[in-house]
């Protein structure tokens, strides 16, 4: 009975310095592992930064209207980088309930909001809104304005005209002053549509003013310098289309 006793305790002695033996050895093998460099550590923890360019284009059929570029900068995943521009326009006299009345304004212009999130297979998730006012014209004052210099510019051609036949002698004084009288009365005509139409409110308005607004969000799948059409869009009272494309950038 005391011969088993001692062999059983001889026995675990053995197993236990061998499982001490093997468990300091692996801290020793795991103490001499280089540790990994500060600057793989840094590289891994610091957040990046991405470049998010909106395109607004607007369209009169195959016309050209005009091209509204804005861009910012998101600094970070999943944070909101904003971009507000504009200007505050009157719109008349405004009455609270109290009966207090006060000059309202109305914002004219865009607003952007955007964030961009790893995907994957270096792609990246790219969350656009954007928010566009203008003042809506139907383009009767500008036609006003247009076709007054286009009579302004026949006159001063006609002066011309009529100043070189009278230095050749093929006209009379009189038909030249019939002439610089026209072009003195268009001149005069044009300066006071111009002042009519640009008097007080943005070109094209009138008394009851309107406002064109576009507004969309969508969420786009993008890599590294990827352009991509957001939305296109028709407007039903004009006719001219308007779209959004959205380009990434990764500036790391």
């Amino acid at each position: 009975m005391n011969h088993v006793t001692i062999k059983r305790t001889q026995i675990c002695g053995t197993v236990a310095a061998i499982v001490f033996a093997a468990t300091a050895g692996a801290a020793v093998v795991f103490a001499q592992q280089p540790a990994p460099p500060a600057q793989t550590v840094a590289a891994a923890t610091k957040p990046m930064t991405f470049k998010v360019e909106v395109k607004l284009t607007r369209m009169d059929g195959d016309k050209l209207l005009g091209v509204s570029p804005f861009s910012l900068i998101v600094t970070g995943t999943h944070n909101v980088a904003s971009l507000r521009v504009g200007v505050d326009v009157p719109i008349g006299t405004v009455t609270s309930a109290s009966g207090h009345s006060e000059l309202g304004f109305k914002t004219i212009g865009t607003q952007i909001d955007s964030f961009v999130a790893p995907f994957e297979e270096a792609r990246y998730a790219v969350q656009v809104s954007i928010n566009d006012t203008a003042v809506f014209s139907d383009g009767t004052e500008q036609a006003k304005l247009d076709a007054a210099e286009v009579e302004l510019a026949n006159a001063e051609r006609e002066v011309a005209r009529q100043r070189e036949l009278r230095d050749k002698n093929l006209t009379t004084q009189a038909t030249l002053n019939q002439a610089e009288s026209r072009l003195r009365t268009a001149s005069v005509n044009a300066a006071a549509t111009a002042k009519a139409v640009k008097a007080g409110v943005p070109e094209g308005t009138s008394d009851r003013m309107a406002f064109r607004t576009f507004t969309s969000s969508n969420l786009l799948y993008l890599r590294d310098g990827q352009t991509q059409e957001m939305t296109m869009a028709t407007d039903r009272t004009s006719g001219e289309t308007i779209k959004a494309a959205v380009t990434l950038t990764v500036i790391r």
